[in-house]
């Protein structure tokens, strides 16, 4: 995954429910003693009494590029699939599901009181006192993020765990590539913005092209076909094809839907 800052708050260090809670409330009122963070925190407690359903549970996954399609486009077989599922499914205890869940709200709580602040600042009306508690407050963000990508870091960890090189920096690769705005099979490729936001503008042509009935821009066939040759796109386009349905069902499966 993309490197994190270096502070880590490791699952190993939290071993109790109630530690994590506080360890995440001290974040938040550390940097500015929020009552209403604090009662955000305080309410995650009913949450920590249930295990993540499997919506939750793939979309945890989600979060750190694991989804049904970039596990079909980086060559997973079932076997790798199923092993995800009973990874995820280990490691998101009820323990590690609360650390998570109460990060968020952390994160959540932070980022609120910072912009509330910087919206002062950047209207002229903070006084000092608002201007250190903006720093203090960007601050408390900083570290409630660091310590939520953490956690987000175990779980990808624990989850590939069993999965080969190859198949990891594919994942990866797709993961990075995630704001691009292209189908998964050219996201496992790397390329220059310039690239993307040509290619990008090729496949718009065509699909508009085709909606409107017209010839495509020959510019934007011959991109496109050249990037559909490449090795690696080509490779993830035909696994696509052929095993994203295994590999939904397979995922479902494990994650507990079935």
């Amino acid at each position: 995954m993309s490197p994190r800052p270096p502070l880590r708050f490791h699952l190993g260090t939290f071993t109790t429910i109630g530690a994590i809670l506080l360890a995440v409330g001290a974040i938040t009122l550390a940097g500015l003693g929020s009552f209403g963070a604090f009662s955000g925190l305080t309410s995650m407690r009913m949450a920590m009494l249930a295990a993540p359903t499997p919506p939750e549970l793939e979309a945890s996954l989600a979060r750190v590029g694991i989804t049904a399609e970039s596990l079909a486009a980086a060559g997973c077989s079932d076997a790798d699939v199923a092993s995800i599922g009973a990874n995820t499914l280990a490691h998101l205890t009820i323990t590690n599901w609360t650390a998570l869940v109460v990060s968020d709200q952390a994160v959540a709580d932070a980022r609120d009181d910072a912009d509330r602040l910087g919206k002062l600042v950047r209207a002229g009306q903070a006084s000092q006192d608002d201007l250190d508690s903006y720093t203090a407050a960007k601050a408390t963000l900083s570290v409630a993020e660091t310590a939520r990508d953490s956690l987000l870091d175990h779980l990808y960890d624990a989850a590939t765990a069993d999965l080969a090189a190859g198949e990891i920096a594919a994942i990866e690769t797709i993961h990075a590539n995630r704001s691009r705005p292209a189908p998964v099979q050219y996201r496992v490729a790397a390329r220059t913005d310039a690239e993307w936001t040509t290619l990008r503008d090729a496949i718009a042509n065509i699909k508009t092209s085709a909606m409107c009935e017209e010839e495509p821009n020959s510019e934007s066939v011959h991109l496109v076909t050249q990037c559909d040759a490449e090795t690696e796109v080509a490779a993830a386009a035909a696994r696509l094809e052929n095993n994203l349905g295994g590999v939904q069902s397979t995922l479902r499966t494990a994650l507990g839907y079935e």
